[in-house]
């Protein structure tokens, strides 16, 4: 049985203990632990900043603001669609440096400082992906994860990188899809088909992933996915003729073997 996010919290708290840290050395790390987030994600809310380090009821992130290692940005949609933040928080110079200081040079990223430079068209679908990252951590389903900023390896032809890489206790590779709107046509067979192709070993390529799992809002969203999913269900390929047409160019169907590979999670 998964253990909650307050019985792994607790756990750490005592683990710190044990290993002598002063009330300040769990700041510190409580502190590095948020800045660290919003580094690897470009951007972040304050309502799941606050979530990562279980501080929700301390206002962290407000603290971090009024430090000045954070920036607090207006959204232009917040206020008017409720699964919208009204606000988002970026690393300012001083936080930038702060995480800097304590990256190994493997680790380290092109941070954009211009708060404006985050999509904001991409808002609810990253946040939505921040939120079940965080969720299944503290859940204690996943022990890590990657973003799309640290998934620097280019995609094969046709395998569509994820929206965010999880690794469970058993080390299984676990590609999370955040789908907000239902696709069709050959935009839902591309992406069946890109899943398949990273879910199978291709000659001596290996899976590229363990699982796959579809993070949605909407129950009839992933409703429809499953059936997309389902081993036996028809799945087209497409191509470009001359006349730069799409067109069918075979019919495949998915395979057997996906069955127990395709997971879903329903996100409020």
């Amino acid at each position: 049985m998964a253990k909650t996010g307050t019985e792994l919290l607790a756990e750490q708290r005592a683990e710190l203990k044990a290993q002598g840290k002063t009330t300040r050395q769990l700041g510190r790390e409580r502190i590095y632990f948020a800045l660290d987030w919003v580094y690897r994600w470009g951007w972040s809310s304050p309502s799941v900043v606050d979530m990562t380090t279980g501080a929700a009821r301390r206002g962290l992130c407000a603290k971090l603001v009024k430090a000045g290692l954070l920036i607090e940005t207006k959204t232009a949609a917040g206020k008017i669609l409720e699964d919208l933040p009204s606000k988002i928080v970026t690393l300012s110079e001083e936080g930038l440096a702060y995480i800097e200081k304590h990256k190994e040079e493997q680790e380290l990223m092109e941070y954009p400082l211009n708060p404006y430079r985050v999509n904001q068209s991409l808002l609810r679908h990253d946040l939505l992906a921040q939120r079940a990252t965080i969720k299944n951590l503290l859940e204690g389903k996943i022990q890590s994860f990657k973003t799309p900023r640290e998934l620097s390896d280019k995609s094969l032809k046709g395998v569509k990188q994820p929206d965010v890489l999880w690794v469970n206790e058993a080390g299984r590779r676990i590609a999370a899809e955040v789908e907000l709107s239902a696709k069709f046509g050959r935009k839902l067979d591309d992406f069946v088909w890109s899943i398949v192709l990273s879910l199978s070993q291709i000659g001596d390529r290996a899976p590229l992933f363990d699982r796959c799992i579809v993070v949605s809002d909407s129950d009839a969203i992933i409703k429809r996915y499953r059936a997309a999913f389902r081993p036996g269900a028809t799945v087209h390929r497409w191509i470009k003729n001359n006349q730069s047409h799409w067109k069918i160019d075979k019919t495949l169907n998915v395979p057997e073997y996906i069955q127990g590979k395709m997971l879903w999670q329903k996100i409020d």
